[in-house]
């Protein structure tokens, strides 16, 4: 008399191993998400709106199936170093992974005057030869007159990307690029007859090669790849037209008063600011 017949199939669970990111977003966020698997890193970019980025707002996330994170959607991430985060993802099986997400900001470039790529037009210095005493005078000129090697900065050019703010200050990477003859300037003297020839110490005001910015009011501050921080003075004259400057060391007591070589005492010691013209 029995109608029907059934079959009870069974099998053992497997424990799921995945522990990826496969969606994220935050709030006021502008564009796509870029998700790099094999590096484990995400990139989003933000509107650039004067938020705190210490704690902007999750409000998509997508993970391996069965899989946990550290934080979960209306959570806030903290990119307020490097403007980077990471979460931590977790299997199933208990295999974590950490995600790096790195955070960008739709900087309005036409607000920061720094920006672009920079040709120099001259590197010069002021010298003060004792303009406190009624016989005294001041003078500028190119520092490549006095230092010819200096001139293979000339064809150099300067760019400052920007990354994001910090609030009000900008940020981003820099670079002095070698040029057309592949050489930075030298700050060396080709008169033997000088007491000393060799001025990179004084004059190296602006780095070579590559490194990272920021704006704060006037102030550039420059740190190259190797960690050396340079601060320089962002004076603007036209859209196209700016000058980055430094004060150099004043050592008028170093002043030779019985053997006068003009050139050499206002490169040695009488000069008291340098700086890059730039233009583009």
């Amino acid at each position: 008399m029995s109608k029907l017949t059934w079959y009870t199939l069974t099998k053992e669970r497997v424990l799921q191993t995945g522990n990826s990111i496969t969606g994220l977003t935050v709030i006021d966020q502008v564009g796509d998400t870029q998700i790099d698997a094999d590096a484990k890193e995400i990139t989003v970019t933000v509107a650039d709106n004067g938020a705190d980025i210490s704690a902007i707002e999750l409000t998509g996330l997508n993970i391996s199936y069965a899989a946990t994170a550290d934080t979960s959607v209306g959570n806030t991430l903290n990119f307020s170093t490097d403007n980077s985060t990471t979460i931590n993802v977790t299997s199933e099986t208990g295999e974590s992974s950490m995600w790096t997400v790195k955070l960008k900001i739709d900087v309005d470039l036409s607000n920061v005057s720094i920006a672009g790529t920079w040709n120099i037009a001259e590197i010069g210095v002021y010298c003060d030869m004792f303009t406190w005493e009624s016989w005294g005078w001041e003078k500028t000129e190119l520092l490549n007159n006095y230092l010819p090697s200096a001139g293979k900065e000339l064809d150099n050019t300067i760019s400052f990307v920007v990354e994001g703010k910090n609030g009000d200050n900008p940020y981003g990477t820099f670079e002095n690029n070698a040029g057309t003859d592949g050489e930075h300037g030298d700050f060396v003297s080709d008169d033997t007859t000088w007491p000393e020839t060799e001025f990179n110490a004084r004059f190296r005001k602006v780095p070579t090669g590559t490194g990272t910015w920021e704006l704060v009011g006037d102030t550039v501050t420059i740190t190259d790849s190797a960690g050396t921080v340079f601060i320089l003075t962002l004076e603007i004259n036209s859209e196209t037209e700016i000058a980055i400057t430094s004060e150099v060391e004043y050592l008028s007591e170093l002043y030779n008063w019985t053997d006068t070589n003009y050139n050499y005492e206002e490169t040695a010691h009488m000069s008291k600011k340098m700086w890059y013209n730039l233009s583009k």
